[in-house]
């Protein structure tokens, strides 16, 4: 096991480290690196963005890591959290809010573990490093609390605001449902070709996680609360030309979960996202569903969609 180190920061600079793919990198704020700290509950670093405003009372907006490709190695990967912050940090300034993005690794190998999406096998494990990295993201809040409040004198909000896309996309809505009394709101686009329901059965097939929630609270050792879930705001997107399906690939769900999802919901991502929509609404979540005329990714107009959507929550 490699050796963690104890919390310290670096500052870096956003003008060394923006790069050519992300030319909204705001220069007005502070960013730092945390290293990971076992003793404070979380064995990997992430990266903080604070922007300079007056207001000592500041929202924070996560956006779990999400390394994309295939193989690559840790080191790459942390790098790549680091690039994810500078790109989103325009996201954020015109939010007025800090950021705090994980650098949680993605596991290949013969049983991979696709902790970028908090995918079942991630929840399964017991031991190491790598367990529950729901908790340990909970831990880094703790931490970045601290940070900003020593090193900035700013407090921030006791909810967070949650936004990923893709793989990040379901991770911030699964971890929506088991830590719903953690998150002021969520956005979440494109989540893997189909998003958590709020069922444990339908039409009377059992749904177990990443499907549905039949078996989640066991899996958590912890009971969902779907009144809670139902206090968070929600908004949900997808484009109508999307065709990127986590269904389809062994590490986000079994052969048994795409048979399922075939069979009751549809065989491609917009096709099931109607009866996604229909699921939550009769569920009673408070969740804003759209499409837009898009392929797997975002544009200017989503992203302003997310701060008025944050915005409104905030009102």
């Amino acid at each position: 096991m490699r050796k963690l180190l104890p919390v310290w920061l670096l500052l870096f600079s956003a003008n060394v480290m923006a790069s050519s793919h992300s030319p909204q990198v705001s220069n007005l704020g502070t960013f730092y690196r945390v290293e990971a700290d076992s003793d404070l509950g979380f064995n990997y670093p992430f990266f903080l963005y604070v922007p300079a405003v007056k207001k000592k009372k500041l929202p924070l907006l996560v956006i779990p890591n999400n390394s994309g490709g295939s193989q690559l190695d840790y080191e790459t990967q942390v790098r790549k959290s680091r690039s994810e912050l500078l790109e989103w940090s325009a996201l954020a300034e015109s939010m007025s809010c800090a950021l705090l993005v994980p650098a949680f690794p993605r596991v290949y190998g013969k049983t991979p573990i696709y902790t970028h999406s908090l995918s079942r096998n991630s929840l399964e494990v017991k031991a190491g490093e790598l367990k529950r990295v729901d908790l340990q993201l909970i831990k880094m809040v703790d931490a970045a609390r601290t940070v900003i409040k020593r090193k900035d004198g700013k407090v921030l909000d006791e909810k967070i605001f949650l936004f990923g896309f893709s793989a990040s996309a379901m991770f911030v809505n699964r971890f929506s449902f088991i830590h719903p009394e953690m998150v002021k709101a969520v956005a979440l686009g494109a989540p893997g070709g189909w998003p958590l329901a709020p069922l444990k059965e339908y039409k009377s097939k059992t749904l177990n996680y990443p499907v549905g929630i039949a078996d989640l609270d066991p899996l958590i050792n912890s009971k969902i609360d779907l009144k809670k879930v139902a206090s968070v705001p929600m908004f949900l997107f997808l484009g109508e030309k999307d065709e990127n399906d986590s269904v389809l690939f062994r590490d986000s769900y079994t052969k048994a979960d795409e048979d399922l999802i075939f069979s009751l919901f549809g065989k491609m991502p917009v096709q099931r996202w109607p009866l996604a929509e229909k699921l939550y609404k009769d569920a009673g979540l408070n969740a804003t569903f759209k499409l837009y005329p898009l392929g797997h990714e975002t544009n200017r107009a989503v992203h302003d969609d997310i701060v008025k959507f944050f915005k409104s929550v905030e009102k």
